[in-house]
């Protein structure tokens, strides 16, 4: 790393520490309807079924998406078509629907924003790595379902910290630099 180059990074990490600190960059909350969906569902002694099926039915897309997995050949082998949300939350199991619902979240709050040139490949990467774990814990009889959220979790910092440059008053530091370069070199 040239000295220019070094100069820049400390600049831009101290000018994030300062948004943390003061409060400027918050990092993004968990929807209350995705909180409830992970807390009754983390309920190892009764799976509270019913609470979260309607949990669920209070979001169009997260509805869909537990529905689109529950029809699908991984958890629907018979072909059986399957709309209702209880049936569908049966079939797919409490750590696909964590999944589904951290996906969603993710989606929704880190990789969604201005960068989609480079938000994009971003969560494939993590949905790819999510996957890749999910095959290889699998050969070690561990819990798939962990592995793939571990998967998808691994990179989160990226965008997020994307999020965290989109906040920054470039102009003092962008010379001889273009935002775009001092983005890719964070990444």
């Amino acid at each position: 790393m040239d000295a220019t180059s070094s100069s820049l990074t400390n600049t831009v990490v101290r000018r994030v520490r300062q948004l943390l600190e003061d409060g400027a960059f918050v990092m993004p909350r968990l929807p209350e309807q995705v909180a409830e969906i992970l807390h009754l569902s983390n309920q190892a002694a009764k799976y509270p079924q019913k609470q979260i099926a309607r949990a669920v039915l209070s979001d169009q897309s997260l509805t869909l998406k537990v529905i689109r997995a529950a029809n699908s050949p991984q958890y629907n082998a018979a072909g059986t078509t399957v709309v209702d949300v209880e049936r569908a939350l049966t079939l797919i199991g409490k750590l696909e629907l964590q999944n589904i619902v951290l996906l969603s979240v993710l989606d929704a709050e880190v990789y969604s924003g201005g960068n989609s040139e480079l938000l994009g490949p971003m969560r494939t990467e993590a949905i790819e790595t999510a996957v890749c774990c999910r095959n290889i814990w699998s050969a070690f009889d561990l819990s798939p379902g962990t592995a793939f959220c571990f998967g998808l979790l691994h990179s989160v910092g990226k965008p997020v910290m994307l999020a965290a440059l989109d906040e920054i008053d470039w102009e003092p530091i962008s010379e001889p630099h273009r935002k775009e370069e001092i983005d890719l070199a964070f990444i």
